[in-house]
């Protein structure tokens, strides 16, 4: 009964090691989403300076304004002037968007974790059965 009392022992490692990767991951994920949300947000608080000047030349053929065009990004960026006026009214997104992103991937860290420690033990029973079954037909099915 050593090698239960090690893999169980083996597993508690296993699903700290994996709580600690998994949050860790987690939490990166969240502050990368905030941190595209605060991109978004401040190249349309930089539009805000188009809204009282003709924006024709950094319009396209459906009237969305091109904020890269107009130096706000260093790629293309379609937005309408509503977004523009949306974006100007709000606050930073950065703190809102990752609290609500943490909030649902830490469970998920937590299940995954759960799942790393019960894996250990369930390959630890599977290597005990298949150990005890060899031992077994090897003695001819005679018991224990």
């Amino acid at each position: 009964m050593n090698i239960l009392k090690g893999t169980f022992r083996l597993s508690l490692l296993v699903g700290l090691a994996a709580l600690g990767y998994f949050v860790w991951d987690a939490l990166e994920t969240a502050n990368a989403s905030a941190q595209k949300d605060v991109e978004m947000w401040s190249t349309l608080r930089c539009g805000e300076r188009l809204l009282s000047v003709d924006t024709k030349p950094y319009e396209n053929d459906y009237g969305l304004i091109d904020l890269g065009k107009a130096g706000c990004s260093g790629r293309q960026f379609l937005a309408h002037r509503h977004e523009i006026q949306a974006a100007i009214k709000q606050d930073s997104p950065f703190l809102a968007t990752l609290r609500k992103e943490r909030d649902w991937r830490l469970p998920i860290a937590y299940g995954d974790a759960v799942a790393a420690f019960v894996l250990v033990n369930l390959l630890g029973l599977c290597y005990l059965a298949a150990r005890w079954a060899v031992r077994w037909v090897s003695s001819g099915y005679r018991p224990g």
